[in-house]
């Protein structure tokens, strides 16, 4: 039951903030008419910040401070581009469900590290066939 309600969160919130059933049409829409123009700005901030934590070679600061700073720029990044995916939308309108996709077997890897750590991902990805296929064995 647990796997299964982690499995709607994702879900639910796509629901609720990207669809019609939801807020979509405020949240969608208008973020990307009102700030649509600034896409480009934030796409080329994203890719110079890229340059750079690949030039500083992120991945190798391997100290406490350097663990926070590192997870700070990443999730910096990580919400930089979903906002870019929000504003382009206008442009490209299926680029929301695209990142959904990709978001999706992400978020099933961090339940799994959370909360399933000792279980063997074999078994873990067996058990996903319920939740996610309302199937059970």
């Amino acid at each position: 039951f647990c796997l299964s309600i982690c499995c709607i969160i994702p879900t639910a919130i796509y629901a609720l903030l990207f669809t019609q059933m939801g807020y979509g049409d405020v949240l969608y829409y208008s973020f990307s008419k009102k700030f649509g123009d600034y896409s480009s700005v934030l796409a080329e901030g994203l890719m110079i910040s890229a340059f750079l934590f690949y030039i500083l070679d992120i991945d190798e600061w391997n100290s406490a401070i350097g663990n926070v700073v590192r997870f700070l720029c990443l999730s910096l990044l990580f919400f930089g581009f979903s906002s870019l995916v929000l504003l382009v939308s206008n442009q490209y309108p299926y680029g929301i469900i695209t990142f959904f996709a990709l978001i999706d077997p992400l978020w099933l890897l961090i339940v799994k590290t959370l909360f399933y750590r000792s279980v063997d991902t074999r078994m873990y990805v067996s058990w996903l066939s319920g939740p996610l296929f309302f199937y059970e064995d």
